[in-house]
């Protein structure tokens, strides 16, 4: 398969994992994938999640991997609370909430921090924000942005 092919069919994906591809072409070879990092076509976020080395690391992209490298999270904390302008400070680092244990990535398309929270409050007070690509973030609301 050329990339050609591979970019024409997965272009309305801004972050895809193996399965993704693996659902569009059943017979992929992950080899070509290999090639495609050397040859800087794709870039591996982690594990099994990429990118379009051409997609704008800037802007939204890091929080919608955010959500995706690391299931179930949303964006929270110091990176919402960035977002509604309620801290002064430049934030570097997309900060996340998970029922996962507490960990952080340190990817090409930004660092990743995650907060460890009980199961029984993951998902209250969060809402899904529209993305490019019909692809929605998570984040937390205003008022929950603190915790």
């Amino acid at each position: 398969m050329s990339f050609i092919e591979f970019r024409n069919k997965m272009d309305s994906f801004r972050v895809f994992s193996v399965t993704d591809i693996e659902k569009m072409f059943p017979d992929f070879l992950r080899l070509n994938l290999i090639n495609w990092q050397k040859r800087g076509y794709v870039i591996k976020i982690r594990r099994e999640w990429y990118c379009f080395t051409d997609q704008q690391i800037h802007g939204n992209l890091p929080w919608l991997a955010a959500n995706l490298i690391y299931q179930p999270s949303y964006i929270s904390l110091h990176t919402a609370l960035s977002f509604y302008n309620l801290i002064p400070e430049a934030v570097y680092t997309t900060t996340s909430i998970t029922t996962k244990k507490t960990n952080q990535f340190n990817t090409p398309v930004g660092n990743f921090s995650y907060n460890t929270i009980k199961s029984s409050l993951f998902g209250f007070g969060h809402t899904l924000f529209d993305f490019n690509y019909d692809s929605q973030i998570g984040l937390n609301n205003i008022q929950l942005a603190w915790f």
